[in-house]
Protein backbone atom coordinates (compact mmCIF):
# COMPACT_ATOMS: atom_id res chain seq x y z
CA UNK A 1 0.00 0.00 0.00
CA UNK A 2 1.59 3.58 -0.77
CA UNK A 3 0.97 6.28 1.90
CA UNK A 4 -1.13 8.40 -0.37
CA UNK A 5 -3.64 5.41 -0.44
CA UNK A 6 -2.69 5.14 3.69
CA UNK A 7 -3.18 8.63 4.54
CA UNK A 8 -6.15 9.56 1.95
CA UNK A 9 -8.34 6.36 1.54
CA UNK A 10 -10.75 5.72 4.20
CA UNK A 11 -9.65 2.50 6.09
CA UNK A 12 -13.14 0.69 4.81
CA UNK A 13 -12.33 1.72 1.40
CA UNK A 14 -8.83 0.72 1.86
CA UNK A 15 -10.47 -2.66 3.39
CA UNK A 16 -13.09 -2.98 0.49
CA UNK A 17 -9.40 -3.12 -1.97
CA UNK A 18 -8.30 -5.81 -0.31
CA UNK A 19 -11.27 -7.61 -0.52
CA UNK A 20 -11.32 -6.96 -4.53
CA UNK A 21 -7.80 -8.59 -4.01
CA UNK A 22 -9.23 -11.57 -1.99
CA UNK A 23 -12.39 -12.28 -4.81
CA UNK A 24 -9.76 -12.15 -7.44
CA UNK A 25 -7.73 -14.63 -5.41
CA UNK A 26 -10.66 -17.03 -5.74
CA UNK A 27 -11.11 -17.33 -9.60
CA UNK A 28 -8.76 -20.00 -10.81
CA UNK A 29 -8.84 -17.98 -14.77
CA UNK A 30 -7.44 -14.66 -13.32
CA UNK A 31 -3.26 -14.81 -12.34
CA UNK A 32 -3.19 -11.89 -10.47
CA UNK A 33 0.30 -9.42 -11.10
CA UNK A 34 2.26 -8.28 -8.02
CA UNK A 35 1.06 -4.64 -8.39
CA UNK A 36 -2.47 -3.92 -8.28
CA UNK A 37 -4.11 -0.80 -9.47
CA UNK A 38 -6.56 1.36 -7.97
CA UNK A 39 -8.37 4.42 -8.61
CA UNK A 40 -10.52 6.28 -6.54
CA UNK A 41 -13.45 8.81 -7.86
CA UNK A 42 -15.55 10.75 -5.26
CA UNK A 43 -18.71 12.31 -6.16
CA UNK A 44 -20.23 14.05 -3.16
CA UNK A 45 -23.53 15.10 -5.05
CA UNK A 46 -24.21 11.63 -5.33
CA UNK A 47 -22.58 9.96 -2.29
CA UNK A 48 -21.04 7.46 -4.58
CA UNK A 49 -16.95 6.26 -4.82
CA UNK A 50 -16.24 4.50 -8.42
CA UNK A 51 -13.52 2.11 -7.80
CA UNK A 52 -11.45 0.95 -10.73
CA UNK A 53 -9.45 -2.18 -9.81
CA UNK A 54 -6.77 -3.39 -12.51
CA UNK A 55 -3.51 -4.44 -13.24
CA UNK A 56 -1.40 -4.63 -16.28
CA UNK A 57 0.32 -8.03 -16.92
CA UNK A 58 -2.84 -10.95 -17.37
CA UNK A 59 -4.71 -7.07 -17.84
CA UNK A 60 -8.09 -7.02 -16.07
CA UNK A 61 -9.81 -4.21 -15.21
CA UNK A 62 -13.16 -3.84 -13.46
CA UNK A 63 -15.32 -0.74 -12.86
CA UNK A 64 -17.67 -0.42 -9.61
CA UNK A 65 -19.47 1.70 -8.04
CA UNK A 66 -20.07 1.91 -3.89
CA UNK A 67 -22.62 4.13 -2.14
CA UNK A 68 -21.12 5.41 1.37
CA UNK A 69 -22.11 7.68 4.06
CA UNK A 70 -19.57 8.96 6.12
CA UNK A 71 -17.11 6.32 5.11
CA UNK A 72 -19.25 3.55 5.49
CA UNK A 73 -20.71 1.27 2.74
CA UNK A 74 -24.62 1.60 2.57
CA UNK A 75 -25.15 -0.08 -0.72
CA UNK A 76 -24.07 -1.55 -3.93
Amino acid sequence: MTRGMDEQVLKEIQQHSFQLIDEKMKQPEVQLDYLQIFEFNQNDQRGIISIVHWQEEMFFIEYLNRKYFFGVQISE
